[in-house]
């Protein structure tokens, strides 16, 4: 039932995290802890709690590790800040994801007759229960090992020109910051494996409780699996956030005259919500070539931007080098391709989105009609609600890339064309939550059988 992805998923958690670099990259853990209870999280509501904290977790530590590209153009203070923003959200998740996974295995066990929840160990004192021992030592052993991430950035607060006092006595204290590196993470080191070495024993002695396991079993077997608009529902809200997140890394992030928010991120994104949405549409596996084609221009043309803006520094080049010239709109002429081949995927997508909605319509809810219901007009109605929405989406996502194509040939005699170009993907993003939002809401949330 999933126990023993969480085993290996908390296995990512025993090595220490020097500043955002992580060896075991978190998000990695966290998403097989997501797999592992991605059933019983179905039936039991605390463990689906815990299974969206661990999900955000997810998410948060995913955007932890790509901060890494951006680590050698930050400062020491803003590898401090960088490091202390992404360490308190993590903690404002784990706690109450531990809290839940702990409350919602105790629920399980005193529903599904699980005797290995409630293990304890007799001590010569006292007599300890292992799940609560486990729960108290996981939170502190987190909250030390994000302690040991930030402490040793504190040193770049220590700062010497025009401030304070300097003498021939006074410490530096970034010297010592390889030190803290090593002696900080040893500790993490030594008490991660002592804190796994119990994870262990509790949650493997869960896993091997046969009786519990086959409960769960039964249960998710008998009332979870026949629901098959569950599942279509659920499949199809990950498909609404693969596209979200497509749409949120088409977002400018300009550092030095280039783009680093690479397009085969927003690519990569379509094609796994493409990929989930064929099994409904099997036009959906078409997005699939025209996304690789605009991944491969989007390296292409990181290439030309970097080459440009290392030889040349600013677009004003151009009005007096020819070479500056011919290589600058030869870019904006490569760039404005890619955002034609995105273009094209994305509304292709959206087609499919609107097709699979009617498919789903047509095959959940009541299907007998009489003079007080008419299923035929209800799905009517939910299909012109999301289709003038899908609609809105494509018109936006159309003047987003003809913006983002202008972009390099504008941003020569208009200084704030960056200001727009994002304010203009910002309006196609918040019209993207509200439209998934919405057809999660009123048309799958129905399918699944949530009301």
């Amino acid at each position: 039932m999933g126990f023993g992805y969480l085993l290996i998923g908390f296995l990512f958690l025993i090595n220490p995290v020097i500043h955002v670099l992580d060896i075991l990259p978190d998000c990695i853990g966290y998403f097989l802890i997501v797999k592992g209870l991605s059933k019983t999280a179905l039936f039991v509501d605390h463990l689906s709690a815990a299974r969206g904290h661990f999900w955000k977790l997810a998410l948060i530590t995913l955007a932890k590790l790509f901060s890494v590209l951006f680590w050698p153009m930050v400062s020491d203070s803003g590898m401090l800040l960088l490091t202390f923003v992404f360490s308190i959200f993590e903690v404002l998740y784990f706690i109450p994801a531990i809290g839940s996974l702990y409350e919602g295995i105790n629920f399980a066990a005193l529903w599904y007759q699980g005797e290995a929840v409630y293990a304890k160990k007799v001590g010569k004192r006292k007599t300890k229960e292992l799940g609560n021992a486990w729960r108290n030592f996981t939170i502190v052993f987190f909250c030390l090992r994000t302690a040991a991430s930030i402490a040793p950035e504190l040193t770049a607060l220590q700062l010497f020109d025009y401030v304070g006092v300097v003498h021939a006595g006074a410490i530096e204290y970034s010297y010592y910051k390889p030190f803290l590196y090593v002696f900080l993470g040893l500790i993490i080191i030594i008490t991660g494996l002592v804190w796994y070495a119990r994870t262990f024993r509790y949650w493997n002695g869960i896993r091997k409780d046969r009786f519990f396991c086959e409960n769960l079993r039964r249960k998710y077997d008998t009332d979870i699996v026949p629901n098959t608009g569950l599942f279509c529902a659920l499949r199809m809200k990950k498909v609404a956030f693969c596209y979200l997140a497509a749409v949120v890394t088409s977002l400018f992030f300009i550092m030095d005259g280039v783009n680093v928010l690479l397009g085969v991120v927003s690519a990569g994104f379509l094609i796994t919500a493409s990929l989930m949405m064929a099994k409904y549409v099997r036009l959906a596996y078409a997005v699939v070539p025209i996304a690789v084609v605009r991944a491969g221009f989007a390296v292409w043309n990181i290439f030309q931007q970097y080459a440009y803006f290392s030889d040349y520094r600013s677009p004003e080049a151009v009005e007096w080098l020819t070479n500056a010239y011919n290589q600058y709109y030869f870019m904006a002429f490569t760039e404005t391709v890619e955002y034609i081949i995105a273009m094209i995927a994305v509304v292709l997508f959206l087609v499919c989105y609107m097709k699979a909605i009617r498919c789903h319509l047509e095959e959940s809810g009541v299907q007998t009609e009489h003079s007080q219901y008419s299923k035929q007009s209800r799905d009517l109605e939910l299909y012109n609600m999301a289709g003038s929405r899908l609609l809105l989406n494509a018109a936006l996502a159309i003047v987003n890339y003809i913006v983002s194509s202008a972009y390099h040939y504008a941003l020569v005699d208009i200084s704030a064309m960056g200001v727009i170009t994002i304010v203009v993907t910002l309006i196609w993003i918040a019209q993207t939550i509200f439209t998934v939002t919405l057809i999660g809401e009123q048309v799958y949330s129905r399918i699944s059988g949530e009301y």
